[in-house]
This record gives C-alpha cells, sequence and structure tokens, in this order.
C-alpha cells in the first residue's frame, strides 16, 4: 500500500490499517491487495512468456528464410551437383559448428581460414578468389599439358615401333641409321 501512494504519509496508511483492523476486515484486505499483486505478476509473466514466444517464432522464420536463400544461391550456381551437395552439407548448422571447433583446435587451419577472410570485399559480399581459380587453373593446365606430351610421345613410340617391324628384313631398328664423320 506504501509504494501505491495513495497515502501521502505513513501515518494515514497506518490510521487507515488501524481502522481495517477495528473493522476485522484488514486480513481480507490484505488477501484481496495480495490477490491484485499476484494477478498484475501473472499477466506480466503470461506477456513476457508471449513476448518470448514471438521472438523465438521470428527468429525461427528468419532461419528458415535464410537458409532457404542459401539453398537458391547454391542452386542458381552453375556447379556440379556433388559439389553442390558438398557444400550444402557444409552449410548445415551442426556441421558447421563441429568444423568451427576443429578449425580452432589447428593454428593452421585457422590462419588458412584468416586468409581467406582477407579476400572478403564488403563492398561486393563476396570472397575473391581469383588467386584460387589461377591455381586450379594452372594445375588443370599442366595436367592437360602433360597428357599431350605423354600421347605424343605414345604415338611417336608406336610410329618408331611400327616403322621397325616393316623393315624386320633389313636388321634391327638402328640399322636403319648410318654412321656420319
Amino acid at each position: 500500500m506504501k509504494q501505491s501512494k495513495v497515502f501521502r504519509s505513513e501515518d494515514k496508511l497506518i490510521r487507515y490499517l488501524e481502522d481495517l483492523q477495528e473493522d476485522d476486515t484488514l486480513l481480507e484486505t490484505a488477501k484481496e491487495k495480495l490477490e491484485e499483486k499476484q494477478a498484475v505478476i501473472a499477466e506480466a509473466r503470461k506477456s513476457e512468456i508471449e513476448q518470448v514466444k514471438q521472438v523465438k517464432l521470428e527468429q525461427e522464420q528468419q532461419s528458415k528464410q535464410f537458409y532457404q536463400n542459401i539453398y537458391e544461391t547454391v542452386d542458381g550456381l552453375s556447379w556440379d551437383k556433388s559439389r553442390k551437395a558438398v557444400v550444402l552439407k557444409n552449410i548445415e548448422p551442426k556441421e558447421v559448428s563441429r568444423k568451427n571447433q576443429l578449425i580452432l583446435k589447428s593454428p593452421m587451419a585457422l590462419v588458412q581460414l584468416a586468409d581467406i577472410y582477407s579476400r572478403f570485399d564488403e563492398k561486393t559480399g563476396q570472397f575473391d578468389l581469383t588467386s584460387f581459380e589461377m591455381k586450379t587453373d594452372s594445375k588443370a593446365t599442366n595436367a592437360k599439358k602433360d597428357e599431350l606430351i605423354k600421347n605424343k610421345l605414345e604415338s611417336s613410340l608406336n610410329k618408331i615401333r611400327a616403322s621397325g617391324k616393316g623393315n624386320e628384313s633389313s636388321g634391327s631398328f638402328f640399322s636403319q641409321f648410318s654412321k656420319t664423320d
């Protein structure tokens, strides 16, 4: 009652309580005030619970929309289906959490991650991975060159073998060459 500021002084409050006591209504009034206070607390709790539920629902909706955007982005890329599947698996929250824990335990992985982060362009919201692409392009190019050289050597060797079989009557392969001074 003191907090309700109905009574301007403590003396007036005490007189009021004494009057209630004389009328034998002090206990009833106290119970009513307690019930009112409990009702206000219960209503506040109910309101707070509703707010928490609403916030949680909004967060779930935002999370669903976030992952929907990710899936649409990955789906729109011209990547191989198997690569898309690997990327989508690594976006799952449990997998992200698991890998983050492993990365934090590995200094080299943390440095590599920092290297990738350093390539993030805040203006475009994307990573500049051209240096990685050039490395993979050069690896792919080198592999193609090696394959072409190997094929050319095999072709030349097959020609030499074929020409050696046709000239068996004249001797060995080396007999075709003459000594020069």
